[in-house]
């Protein structure tokens, strides 16, 4: 009777460590694959796409329309929201943008949450480019497509999507953009 029920008892251990293991090893692939591009078959914002205005809370709290018609600079729209990690890693290469290109380019931020954890995480993470804040969240969400990871816009003078970049941005990927926004051949 002890060895039955010993051998159950290994039995179970085994199983559970199993289950565990194999939890660990899922969340963890879920991890890296946030991290990768985007799905081929996720549908985005495409070159040539109008982008629509903005009904938005400039971070003072003072509503204001983004209209992205017929402006004088190109803009570089950066999407995230406070909670994503992936979308913090971004912010290095978002501040390098708005620092090298802020006379060529405007930078704009949307975050996707609500006005106070806007504010409180302007002031903790140094971001050097007006944020705002959709007063249309679902709307927004809409319009551009907004996926759960961070999304880098550049719309060009006409208000036309020119390039979009989904998720975690490399140095290739900064490369690339900032080539696309001062309108270099190459691009």
């Amino acid at each position: 009777m002890k060895r039955r029920a010993l051998d159950y008892f290994i039995a179970l251990t085994a199983l559970l460590v199993l289950l565990v293991l194999s939890w660990f090893l899922i969340s963890k692939n879920k991890r890296k694959d946030s991290k990768k591009e985007p799905l081929e078959n996720t549908q985005f914002l495409t070159a040539t796409y109008d982008a629509p205005p903005i009904k938005a809370l400039a971070i003072s709290g003072k509503p204001e329309i983004i209209d992205f018609s017929q402006t004088d600079k190109k803009k570089l729209l950066f999407i995230w929201h406070p909670s994503c990690s992936l979308c913090e890693e971004n912010i290095t290469f978002w501040n390098r943008f708005s620092h090298q290109l802020k006379d060529k380019v405007q930078i704009i931020g949307i975050l996707t949450c609500g006005l106070e954890e806007a504010q409180l995480f302007e002031r903790t993470k140094g971001i050097n480019f007006p944020l705002y804040i959709p007063t249309d969240r679902q709307g927004f969400i809409t319009n551009y497509k907004v996926l759960n990871f961070s999304q880098t816009i550049l719309i060009d003078e006409r208000g036309k999507i020119q390039n979009m970049k989904a998720g975690r941005l490399d140095r290739d990927d900064y490369v690339e953009i900032k080539q696309i926004a001062l309108n270099h051949p190459k691009y």
